[in-house]
C-alpha cells in the first residue's frame, strides 16, 4: 500500500500591487508621526519655558506647534489612504499624494526634516497610481 504525497495549493497569492508602495507609505507614515510627536513635544516644552521665563509665547513657537500637529494629521491621513489600496479606489493614491503635499507645506515653519516623510508618501502614492493605470 503506497501513500501518495499530499500537495496543497494555496489560494492566497501575494499581491504584486502592495510591494514597495506599501513600504514607502508605511515608512513615511511612521516617520511622519514620530517626527510630529517629537517636534510637538519640543515646541510645547519651549513654549512652556518661554511662558515661565518671560510670561508669553512667541508666534514662532505657536507656528511650530501648528506645524507639528499638521505633520501628525497628514501622516495619519496618508497611512489610512495607503491602507485602502484596491483596484476600484482611485482617490487612495490621490489622498496619499495630497498628504505628502500637506506634510511638505509644514517645511515653511522650519521643519525641513519633514521633507523625508513627504517624499516617501509621494513615491508610494505615485507607485500606487502607476499600478492602477497598468491594471
Amino acid at each position: 500500500m503506497q501513500s501518495e504525497p499530499i500537495t496543497q495549493s494555496s489560494s492566497i497569492k501575494p499581491s504584486s500591487r502592495i510591494g514597495p508602495a506599501f513600504w514607502f507609505i508605511l515608512g513615511g507614515g511612521l516617520f511622519g508621526v514620530l517626527l510630529g510627536v517629537y517636534s510637538l513635544a519640543g515646541s510645547v516644552a519651549e513654549s512652556l519655558g518661554l511662558a515661565l521665563l518671560i510670561g508669553s509665547t512667541t508666534q514662532l513657537t505657536l507656528a511650530y506647534v501648528a506645524g507639528s500637529i499638521g505633520i501628525i494629521v497628514f501622516s495619519i491621513i496618508g497611512l489610512i489612504a495607503g491602507s485602502e489600496i484596491s483596484q476600484e479606489k482611485v482617490p487612495s493614491p490621490l489622498l496619499v499624494i495630497l498628504a505628502s503635499v500637506g506634510i511638505a507645506t509644514n517645511c515653511f515653519w522650519g521643519l525641513w526634516v519633514a521633507l523625508f516623510p513627504a517624499l516617501l508618501f509621494f513615491v508610494g502614492g505615485a507607485l500606487i497610481w502607476h499600478k492602477l493605470d497598468t491594471i
